[in-house]
């Protein structure tokens, strides 16, 4: 008689139907890399956000819109860029009409076909708050050429 083949859990974890594994409350590696993937996808966002804030860039929401303008330009977190494939993430816009674009992916986040088409325009991919930052500054330094 030969001893049972051993199966590790992820295999066995992946065998389940989706149903099964959400009534065990159970999730595949690559549903856990997915959810932090986009966890520090989010943290690099804040992280931009406040450092356009203290630079002088304000959001363009309602909050904002109060007949002042921001000492740089304005910026614009699109929420909908994971349901929409060809908007990008942030929005930088200066007070002459100049733009930037930027796709923020965490270290290993995978770049979608449709951005890397736009990512050849006048857009960048950053992937980390340094980063971003970098592009940012060096987008400003060009006067956005």
């Amino acid at each position: 008689m030969t001893a049972p083949r051993f199966v590790p859990n992820d295999k066995i974890i992946e065998r389940m139907t989706p149903e099964q594994r959400k009534e065990l409350g159970l999730k595949t590696r690559d549903e856990i890399d997915t959810k932090l993937s986009e966890k520090d996808e989010k943290e690099i966002q804040i992280g931009v956000e406040s450092w356009l804030r203290l630079c002088g860039y304000w959001p363009r929401t309602p909050a904002f819109l109060d007949g002042k303008a921001p000492p740089k330009g304005w910026y614009i977190h699109l929420h909908q860029s994971k349901k929409n494939p060809i908007i990008l993430d942030l929005l930088i816009l200066s007070h002459d009409g100049r733009y930037l674009e930027l796709e923020l992916k965490t270290a290993k986040g995978p770049v979608r076909p449709q951005q890397e088409a736009i990512l050849k325009g006048r857009a960048s991919i950053a992937r980390s708050i340094k980063e971003a930052i970098e592009e940012i500054q060096k987008w400003e330094e060009s006067g956005g050429e």
